[in-house]
């Protein structure tokens, strides 16, 4: 009874979770529960490489799909453009992009800290998230994860921020390694950023959404432990 309910429940989330994505018409709202889904079942060894694949190719038919959706009818979709603005196109626009895009320092990767000297009217309003296009020839507007931290201070931006990802992706693989619930949840809820690097940096540039994340999780979890204490 029990294993069923959790289906059904599991069943509902996928669901809310198609949904949702269906109404913002966001690409990462599709691949953020496919990633950690995925990231979930290998580490418990529960899927294959041509599983892994499979899905892989769905995911891209139906963010595909979701384009035709949010395009007019009267423009046409070139969708070996799309798919290439998502393939080569990263690194290469990476070297279009014009560096002085913002006079504020660090305006890219200390991003949050600017937002709230913004709402208390200490500062100018911070970057856009939506970032520039370049022409490669094709335009397009995805850099990488390198981008925030070469764009506001260099090789030695990316040098310092590296080893940024290193301590925080370090410590939550130890934490799982430990069997921490708190820590496992967490890993696994970051890992789309790991798996989306190719594409775009999501740790700093959405810092405030993933602390307000952390903190919701930390809230469920203290809960948790005093419901199981209770009992």
């Amino acid at each position: 009874m029990k294993v069923k309910k959790n289906q059904a429940k599991r069943i509902a989330l996928w669901v809310w979770m198609a949904l949702f994505a269906l109404a913002v018409m966001g690409k990462f709202a599709i691949l953020t529960p496919i990633l950690i889904w995925i990231g979930i079942k290998i580490s418990k060894k529960e899927i294959t490489v041509k599983n892994i694949f499979i899905i892989v190719i769905f995911t891209v038919l139906f963010m595909i799909f979701m384009q035709l959706i949010r395009s007019d009818g009267k423009t046409s979709v070139d969708y070996f453009k799309l798919l290439s603005v998502y393939t080569y196109s990263p690194i290469v626009g990476l070297g279009y992009v014009n560096f002085n895009l913002s006079p504020l320092f660090g305006a890219n990767s200390l991003r949050l800290l600017y937002a709230i000297g913004y709402a208390l009217g200490l500062n100018g309003p911070p970057v856009n998230l939506i970032f520039p296009y370049v022409e490669i020839p094709n335009l397009t507007n995805v850099y990488t994860v390198l981008y925030p931290f070469y764009i506001d201070f260099k090789i030695g931006g990316v040098l310092i921020f590296s080893v940024i990802y290193g301590c925080v992706f370090g410590l939550l693989y130890k934490g799982v390694n430990f069997k921490n619930t708190f820590f496992i949840a967490l890993y696994f809820i970051f890992i789309p950023a790991l798996f989306t690097q190719f594409f775009v940096e999501s740790l700093f540039s959405l810092l405030s959404f993933n602390i307000q994340v952390t903190f919701c999780l930390l809230v469920i979890f203290i809960i948790s432990r005093k419901s199981d204490a209770n009992c």
